[in-house]
């Protein structure tokens, strides 16, 4: 339960990530792209992209819930991560 919940926690910082200065894209989410996209599902490297720290990502989503009613229980449990 622990694993899918945090598959679905990154799932959605990456997708707050991604949207964050949507329709522009920054040098970090074109990296991030890159990196993704260089990964077959079964784990091949198509090339040698570097990937993104997940830090940035996990900031991007948290600048995005900054200011409403959530954003504590979701700091709380992003710092558990």
């Amino acid at each position: 339960m622990g694993a899918i919940y945090r598959c679905v926690g990154d799932c959605g910082a990456e997708i707050h990530f991604m949207l964050e200065d949507y329709p522009q894209q920054s040098s970090n989410v074109t990296k991030f792209l890159r990196e993704f996209f260089s990964k077959t599902i079964d784990g091949h490297l198509t090339s040698d992209a570097e990937p993104v720290l997940t830090k940035k990502i996990h900031n991007a989503m948290v600048r995005s819930l900054t200011g409403k009613e959530q954003d504590e229980r979701i700091r709380r449990s992003l710092i558990k991560v």
